[in-house]
């Protein structure tokens, strides 16, 4: 699935600022997942390697929308979970 970057404010200070994602940038995301502690789905881009962000392993799916639609904010369930085993 495609999405673009709708917020890319308030990257954590410890998040490298090479890997963060960047406004109105179009993304693939490849698994979607629930965030333990921030709370919400997390997706996983293809395009930003994770190595080396721990212990952040996702984007809060907040800051995107499906590239199909046009809302500027994604409601919570907006993205198919990936099956936990």
């Amino acid at each position: 699935m495609k999405v673009i970057c709708i917020n890319s404010d308030h990257k954590p200070n410890d998040f490298p600022s090479s890997k963060w994602i960047k406004k109105d940038q179009e993304y693939t995301v490849v698994k979607v997942l629930n965030m333990a502690i921030q709370g919400g789905q997390g997706l996983v881009l293809e395009e930003i390697d994770m190595t080396g962000c721990e212990p952040y392993v996702c984007f809060g799916a907040w800051r995107f929308r499906p590239l199909h639609e046009t809302p500027e904010k994604v409601t919570e369930n907006e993205f198919e979970l990936e099956q936990q085993d």
